[in-house]
C-alpha cells in the first residue's frame, strides 16, 4: 500500500514542531501496518478551514492521479475542519 502523510499546525502561535511529532507518529502507523510512505506533506501555519493550501492541493493531485493509496494523518481535523462523516446530513 502506497502512503502519503500529511501534517499541519494552524497558527502561528503553535509550535513548528507540530509538524515533526505528526509525522513521526504517522511514520510509526505506516510501519506497523507495513505501508510504504511515498510522500510526504504538510502545511504551516495554516487553518484547516481552507483548502488552499499548497500541501494538502499538492496530496489531492497525489491522490487523484493514483501515486498513493492511503492518506495517513494524526487526526481527521488535520486534513480539514469541515469533514462530514458519510451518510450524516
Amino acid at each position: 500500500m502506497r502512503a502519503a502523510i500529511y501534517a499541519r499546525y494552524s497558527s502561528v502561535l503553535q509550535s513548528a514542531a507540530s509538524i515533526p511529532d505528526q509525522v513521526r507518529l504517522c511514520r510509526a502507523l505506516c510501519a506497523e501496518r507495513g505501508w510504504d510512505i511515498v510522500d510526504v506533506f504538510a502545511d504551516e501555519a495554516m487553518s484547516g478551514a481552507s483548502h488552499l493550501r499548497p500541501g494538502f492541493q499538492e496530496l489531492q493531485r497525489a491522490a487523484m492521479t493514483g501515486r498513493i493509496d492511503v492518506i495517513v494523518a494524526e487526526s481527521l481535523d488535520r486534513l480539514s475542519r469541515e469533514i462530514v462523516p458519510r451518510g450524516v446530513v
